[in-house]
């Protein structure tokens, strides 16, 4: 069922993958310049993807969105423990120590 109650692709949705594409490359072109094209493409991109794109259709399905909404918050809690499970945390917010001027110099 559309957004608008009727069968099939409506100019809602046209212009929603639209603004979607759109969306997406905009923030990979501009992370590509910044941080590099690997970074901006699969994570920036791919990121982007899922919150944006299949985070939206979510509100789409009627007597699912909360479901929608609570598997795709469960499955970002256990993909972000996933990649961080190995990061020293004392370390990445540890002060970087600053050499102290030699004395008498």
């Amino acid at each position: 069922m559309g957004v608008d109650g009727g069968e099939g692709c409506g100019a809602q949705s046209i212009t929603e993958q639209i603004c979607s594409v759109v969306s997406v490359f905009l923030v990979v072109s501009y992370l590509r310049l910044v941080v590099g094209p690997r970074f901006a493409l699969v994570e920036a991109g791919g990121a982007q993807f899922i919150y944006l794109v299949l985070f939206s259709y979510a509100f789409f399905l009627q007597g699912f969105t909360g479901l929608a909404v609570t598997i795709g918050c469960i499955v970002t809690l256990f993909v972000v423990m996933q990649i961080t499970a190995g990061v020293r945390w004392a370390e990445k917010f540890a002060r970087p120590t600053v050499p102290s001027p030699a004395r008498g110099q």
